[in-house]
């Protein structure tokens, strides 16, 4: 069993590198890449203390404590799939008011002339 809680550890020290990398790069920006080191974070605490993973899991009645580290990351990702599709939302309805506002702007210009 400490084989998957070393596999979750080396897959969360490698999610949080590819993160810093894009953030170096300036493909992601440090806004969202927060939230994404935050659940990195997490994920490495929880790999690293087993005994808090094993307690939480008997609480919630579950039988083999990594499913839950796995489980939890899932549904952080589906939070936060969640709240990036809201941003993506409120964008896009930002970009067709200022599509509309660049057109009558065109069409007040052109009108003048």
């Amino acid at each position: 069993m400490k084989e998957i809680f070393l596999l979750c550890l080396i897959l969360s020290i490698g999610f949080i590198l590819v993160v810093a990398g894009l953030v170096h790069k300036k493909l992601l920006r440090e806004q969202h890449a927060i939230l994404w080191l935050i659940f990195g974070a997490g994920m490495i605490v929880l790999s690293t203390n087993s005994m808090w993973l094993d307690r939480i899991a008997s609480l919630l009645e579950v039988q083999y404590p990594p499913a839950l580290l796995f489980f939890i990351g899932i549904m952080v990702c589906l939070v936060l799939i969640l709240y990036l599709t809201v941003l993506v939302s409120k964008l896009s309805g930002r970009v067709v008011r200022l599509t509309q506002e660049v057109g009558i702007l065109k069409y007040e210009e052109d009108k003048r002339e």
